[in-house]
């Protein structure tokens, strides 16, 4: 008797899976088609949103996920590899592992060994491999603007599947030398800011629509000036949000803010959205949100996407034509121009706000770039670059007898400024450690242990770990849990506060039932079936 051989699928196989299934597919035909149990659909449709996730990284050809025995040291380690190529730095496997170790002593684990079979295990769990030239390596690890191809836009074609496009909005950040006069250019140009040089002179914008350009939020501009100094003319900006800190940088803190305050606005309008950002240190330890879906995509530093260099190029000719209007004021009435921080915003807002739909619709219409069914047409769009000044007589009032730059220059002038900062080993261990809280999950648990709190009887053993874990931190919401039923003969009562329950948190509370059983190799098929139409229930209800 020949044994049935296991399938075993990639990451795009499962994708398809899901698409079946979201296309309205019955279950037990996508089954068949595909070949597979009961167990393994539910578990593919459980880890959707990591698969699109994987897929949009360029792991399609990905077939497991391998487990790994220390998770947080290869979480601090993936972080900094991140951030070594964002820098353009030589990653090797002797460095990695001698940076494992330093990351397994400040997490505090004494068991681990960065040996060779940790090393090999950890480039197959992650996809990496650095045995071929460290300028191919890079541009497979974080792909370019042509690198991103059809796979990628594939993926983001089928995301597309699960909302309108007029819910799919993306982020850019980019800095700003709002300060710089027209003759300073050659003063400016090539700074890279990455220690924070230049605060005074400098601030970071964020921009963010979507991208059919029928909705922009307003403009996020951060400075190192305090509102404190300002408050005046900051309550009386319109479209546009101000934040501070000592080195003018979008921090983790303040992109959390932000998108907080944004995913209350989408509350308040009961709309559901996908929000794309770029892999940044800000964009790390996110909120838990309830309208924002957020997919982070792979991105080098410094190597923006198309569309989002031509958008930003059109609002910093915006910004740099207002700047030239003032420049000219200034120098007729023979008075030095002095530029302040709540006059930037302004600007900057009204730069933002002159931007139409149709020109940031033709931004995200770039074949190779962008999926093809953001929009009806595929039609090309090209970026006209504006290599003349406004009025050219301007230009010669603002740069008087000194090198006379061109417009496009002036433009670009700040196209390389870091936006954001580098995480220090430190910052990358709290990151990670913070991440843990948040997820409830403890790395040393394995599988036996998250078991030992239920019998094989299905009885709770004693009282269950999430009762003392909520009796701890809820004392005035979960009364006082009386284990010892031979001192009385009535029944025992848990008594609590009723609270209202959300659907989303039932949800929420299949998915880990899932979770569980999914670890228990002897669950039988069976409760995955009751889970599945426990689901349908939850969805079902209106309320």
């Amino acid at each position: 008797m020949s044994l049935k051989k296991q399938k075993c699928f990639s990451q795009g196989d499962k994708l398809k899976i899901i698409a079946a299934h979201e296309a309205g597919k019955p279950r037990n035909e996508v089954m068949r088609e595909f070949g597979l149990p009961p167990s393994s659909f539910y578990r593919i449709i459980r880890q959707k949103d990591s698969i699109i996730q994987q897929c949009l990284q360029g792991n399609g050809s990905l077939r497991r996920n391998r487990g790994a025995g220390f998770p947080d040291v290869e979480r601090c380690v993936l972080e900094w590899i991140h951030q070594r190529f964002d820098q353009r730095l030589s990653v090797e496997g002797s460095i990695i592992k001698a940076q494992a170790k330093i990351f397994s002593a400040k997490l505090g684990i004494v068991d681990f060994c960065a040996s060779n079979g940790w090393l090999n295990g950890f480039k197959k769990r992650h996809g990496l491999s650095f045995n071929r030239s460290q300028h191919e390596e890079l541009n497979r690890m974080l792909p370019s603007v042509e690198g991103m191809g059809v796979d990628w836009a594939g993926c983001f074609t089928s995301l597309l599947n699960e909302c309108d496009t007029n819910d799919i909005y993306s982020v850019v950040e980019t800095g700003l030398f709002y300060n710089c006069l027209p003759e300073q250019i050659y003063n400016y140009r090539g700074m890279e800011c990455h220690n924070a040089e230049n605060g005074k002179d400098r601030v970071t914008v964020l921009l963010c629509g979507n991208v059919t350009g029928t909705d922009k939020l307003p403009i996020l501009v951060v400075g190192k000036l305090s509102p404190n100094q300002c408050v005046k003319e900051f309550q009386a900006l319109r479209n546009a949000m101000y934040e501070s800190n000592w080195n003018a940088w979008i921090t983790r803190d303040i992109f959390q803010t932000w998108l907080k305050k944004v995913d209350q606005t989408m509350r308040e309008t009961e709309r559901q959205i996908v929000l794309l950002v770029n892999h940044s240190p800000a964009h790390v330890f996110l909120p838990n949100l309830t309208n924002i879906k957020v997919i982070c995509y792979s991105a080098k530093q410094g190597e923006v996407q198309v569309p989002h260099r031509e958008l930003i190029h059109m609002f910093k000719r915006n910004f740099r034509t207002e700047l030239i209007s003032l420049f000219v004021g200034c120098r007729k009435n023979e008075i030095d121009p002095i530029i302040s921080i709540p006059y930037t915003v302004q600007i900057a807002a009204q730069a933002w706000d002159t931007i139409n739909s149709s020109t940031i619709l033709n931004c995200f219409m770039q074949p190779h770039h962008w999926a093809d069914g953001l929009c009806d047409s595929a039609q090309q769009y090209d970026e006209q670059v504006d290599v003349k000044w406004p009025h050219e007589a301007d230009r010669h009032i603002v740069t008087q007898n000194k090198l006379k730059p061109n417009f496009a220059d002036y433009v670009r002038v700040d196209d390389n400024v870091a936006v954001t900062g580098m995480l220090t080993d430190d910052k990358i261990v709290e990151m990670v450690m913070n991440l843990d809280q948040i997820e409830g999950v403890n790395p040393k648990d394995g599988p036996t242990e998250r078991l030992n709190a239920v019998r094989k009887g299905g009885k709770l053993k004693n009282t269950s770990a999430v009762i003392q874990a909520s009796r701890q931190q809820s004392p005035d919401t979960v009364a006082e849990f009386i284990t010892d039923k031979t001192a009385s003969n009535e029944p025992v009562v848990e008594q609590q506060k009723r609270s209202v329950i959300r659907k989303e948190d039932a949800l929420e509370a299949i998915k880990k039932l899932h979770e569980f059983f999914d670890r228990n190799n002897e669950t039988d098929v069976t409760t995955f079936d009751m889970l599945y139409e426990l689901e349908k229930c939850v969805q079902s209800v209106k309320k």
